[in-house]
């Protein structure tokens, strides 16, 4: 979908993966 694209396109941008934002909420929740 053209949401998804334009995330992917941000987190190249950024240099921040979802994986990392996963990683963060995870930790946060913990």
């Amino acid at each position: 979908s053209r949401g998804m694209q334009s995330t992917i396109y941000v987190e190249m941008a950024s240099g921040v993966t979802t994986e990392d934002l996963y990683q963060c909420l995870s930790s946060y929740y913990e």
